[in-house]
């Protein structure tokens, strides 16, 4: 660990008269990239830098700065929290590879600290590039897939992608790395609607960067169409044409003049059309359509679309050739969303951009003669700060946070991506919803009971360190209450035991109790009501599927009038009741933050009996035992660590009124009922 004799200098008025007061503290610093740039010995960039002061075990509390360099120039000092100080520095390209920094810090307390810090410049260098795409050549009348293949060869980090004019590149977007080298091999996938009677150019651009320069490289492909030209040609002279894939006749004129003569010809060729009499030649005009052809294509450096306000070179252009073979010329370049500074050329047809970059992230677009092309997306910088807060747990979570990572200007940024994990090791899942903003998930198999309380810990992989010991990772802590059961199966509390393994599906059996209010009516006109008790089980290789059982007690009555043989009429109820023993299987076909609905089908097994009154007197009845099936649509709205439960039910299919007759009583038809359920189930 790099570390410094400092003095403090008292700050009592009259301190350079009297004399110092020195005082010896162990300072660490840490000088980090945080953005773009290539930190080399180059007079082309302008790197933004940061510097990270730490006294003892935190931050040093730094209220100014003023910073030095021993070679380069430095400018932008701005004093950020935490003991962090950010500038930028341009390298002066001298011979010296050596740098300085001289850094005054003025502490809150009033003191000042000066301190040195070196470190190597490197030579700039460009990583090897190979880029190739097969075949080049396509036909219009029947395009196919283009076989597209980089690779660089570089030092430390290196980064390297691949951009086409037009159509689609399939494939993996990522390259494959290996020792000191990446490969990345795609497909072009040519335009549906590419003309077959004008041919086109499709550009490719491969651009690669290592941590000391960068290369590209700029491949085309040539779509040869059939080319249909027509002119008016005097009597008795002949159409010809000069520059297609192979040599055309020449056509004779018509009649009216107006004579069209056809050959396959590509992109850039010199297309030329005589009339011949004779050995008399003359050229003439024609018009030469063209199919896709891009006024440039445009890619951005891999890891420069940064808006971290450096300057350096950034973007990649590329040029189709001109057309019908003349020289190229390049056209008036601009930049809108940040500053053009100057141009490096790397082929007559690739040129890179150095731009002043923005602070704000957002899109930059490169104009070709005023013409705006496709839009490149300049992100926020290294994230360094990290806010966590608590959300509301979505159905199967036990906890949930909502995490923003922002960069050294306060915006929020996708790089690096953090982690997270509980303060006992146990890693959670992270679920991005924004720019910056990610979902912290404590899931079903996280260890705990339910209400404890666990802290949750988020962290930031560290930024390229220039000079100096690694920094401390950036992170942020917030403690929740778990919801839900605790895992089935807990570890030993053994030292050798580590944080509970999940369900190979990440979700445990759930089981929940219910408790029902049952009213409804037979098809019979019989009035029903009761009550339920269940006890339901969700599946754990699939959540959607549930197995319910329990007990229900139901009674039924019914109003009539017996008739005998018309001598006289008496009232007569009738009364059906019991208990029932469903078993049901069910599906959640809709499962929303607010609401699931599952549809069920099942079994029952019915014990109940039956009796009639007439004129306040019992006339008899029955009893039996037997089955029934039953269906049942039900919603559930969660509402606290349950649902409330509102279903239809479909009762007593299969089951006749016949097996309750008695001795004096005889009951006829169907016991099926439709009913409403109104309940709550919890979740244990």
């Amino acid at each position: 660990m790099r570390r410094a004799h400092l003095t403090a200098l008292a700050t009592l008025g009259l301190s350079l008269a009297l004399g110092t007061r020195n005082a010896h503290a162990e300072v660490d610093l840490t000088l980090l990239q945080l953005g773009g740039g290539f930190l080399v010995n180059d007079r082309a960039s302008v790197i933004p830098l940061e510097v990270h002061v730490r006294e003892g075990d935190g931050p040093l509390a730094v209220r100014a700065a003023g910073v030095k360099a021993a070679r380069g120039e430095i400018s932008g000092i701005r004093v950020r929290s935490g003991g962090r100080v950010a500038f930028l520095y341009q390298p002066s390209g001298s011979e010296q590879r050596e740098e300085t920094l001289s850094f005054t810090l003025e502490k809150k307390s009033g003191d000042r600290i000066l301190l040195d810090l070196s470190f190597e410049l490197p030579e700039p260098s460009s990583p090897r590039l190979t880029f190739e795409v097969s075949p080049n050549d396509l036909d219009g009348s029947d395009p196919q897939p283009v076989q597209v293949s980089a690779a660089m060869n570089g030092s430390g980090a290196m980064s390297l992608e691949v951009s086409a004019s037009h159509g689609t590149l399939s494939g993996p977007a990522q390259p494959v790395r290996g020792p000191g080298k990446l490969q990345l091999n795609r497909v072009l996938e040519p335009p549906k609607d590419l003309p077959d009677d004008a041919p086109s150019h499709l550009v490719l651009v491969a651009a690669a960067a290592d941590e000391r320069g960068f290369a590209a490289a700029k491949q085309g492909v040539m779509v040869v169409a059939n080319l249909r030209i027509s002119a008016e040609v005097p009597s008795g002279y002949k159409l010809l044409l000069e520059g297609t894939e192979s040599p055309v006749d020449s056509v004779r004129a018509a009649a009216d003049g107006r004579t069209v003569i056809e050959g396959r010809a590509r992109y850039g060729a010199p297309i030329r059309a005589f009339i011949v009499r004779g050995k008399k030649r003359k050229e003439i005009p024609i018009a030469v359509p063209a199919g896709f052809v891009p006024l440039a294509e445009t890619i951005a450096l891999p890891g420069q679309n940064v808006a971290d306000g450096g300057t350096g070179p950034t973007l990649v252009v590329a040029l189709p050739p001109a057309p019908l073979g003349a020289k190229l010329y390049w056209p008036e370049l601009a930049v809108e969303g940040a500053t053009l500074v100057s141009t490096i050329e790397l082929a007559p047809d690739v040129r890179v951009l150095v731009l002043e970059r923005p602070t704000t992230p957002g899109p930059v677009s490169v104009l070709i003669d005023g013409a705006a092309q496709r839009p490149i997306h300049f992100r926020a910088s290294f994230g360094r700060e990290l806010s966590l807060e608590e959300a509301v747990a979505d159905r199967g979570e036990r906890a949930a946070l909502r995490l923003v990572v922002k960069d050294s200007f306060g915006h929020p940024t996708d790089v690096p991506t953090p982690k997270a994990r509980l303060a006992s090791g146990f890693e959670l899942e992270l679920k991005r919803t924004s720019e910056g903003e990610y979902r912290v998930v404590v899931p079903p198999g996280a260890p705990g009971d339910t209400g404890d309380a666990v802290s949750v810990v988020t962290e930031l992989p560290p930024p390229r360190v220039v000079a100096g010991d690694p920094p401390e990772l950036a992170e942020a802590r917030a403690e929740v209450r778990l919801e839900g059961p605790a895992p089935a199966i807990r570890p030993d509390d053994g030292p050798s035991a580590g944080p509970p393994r999940p369900s190979v599906s990440g979700i445990p059996i759930r089981v929940g109790l219910s408790a029902l209010a049952i009213a409804g009516t037979t098809f019979g006109s019989q009035l029903l009501f009761g009550g339920a008790f269940g006890v339901e089980v969700r599946m754990p290789f699939f959540d959607r599927i549930a197995l319910r059982a329990g007990f229900e007690a139901y009674r039924g009555t019914g109003q009539g009038v017996v008739d005998f043989q018309g001598a006289s009429e008496l009232e007569a109820s009738s009364a059906v009741g019991g208990t029932i023993i469903p078993i049901e299987l069910g599906f959640v076909f809709l499962d929303t933050s607010f609401v699931e609905l599952m549809v069920r089908a099942g079994m029952g097994i019915r014990s109940e009996s039956a009796s009639l009154e007439v004129g306040g007197d019992a006339a008899g009845g029955g009893s039996r035992t037997g089955l029934s099936a039953r269906t049942s649509l039900e919603a559930g709205f969660y509402l606290g660590p349950g649902t409330i439960n509102l279903g239809v039910t479909l009762d007593g299919l299969g089951a006749s009124a016949n097996d309750l007759s008695g001795e004096r009583v005889t009951f006829e038809g169907s016991l099926t009922n439709l009913r409403l359920d109104l309940g709550y189930r919890i979740w244990l």
